[in-house]
């Protein structure tokens, strides 16, 4: 989805995040930690196509949750989006 996003105009791509965060809130399936993984190792990407309040509101308490994600391999794949989301939200109080 992210090489989709990055070719829409940015004022359309708020659109698209319902859809990002839905992936994100699937507990009835047992299998959702591979899809919460593969968000996980790209939320990084996605930090960048978007503006610093929209990652401020939205992708860092999704950063935290899979921090904190009970599969260890959900929390180990985030940890490589930790510094575009430093990068974006720099300068401004989380």
């Amino acid at each position: 989805m992210y090489v989709f996003l990055k070719e829409l105009d940015p004022a359309k791509r708020l659109d698209f995040l319902p859809y990002i965060f839905k992936s994100s809130k699937s507990k009835e399936d047992k299998y959702a930690w591979r899809t919460k993984e593969i968000l996980a190792a790209s939320l990084g990407k996605y930090v960048e196509l978007y503006e610093q309040q929209v990652v401020i509101e939205n992708f860092v308490p999704l950063f935290f949750n899979y921090s904190y994600d009970t599969v260890a391999r959900v929390s180990q794949a985030v940890a490589s989006s930790f510094g575009p989301i430093l990068e974006k939200v720099k300068g401004d109080k989380v």
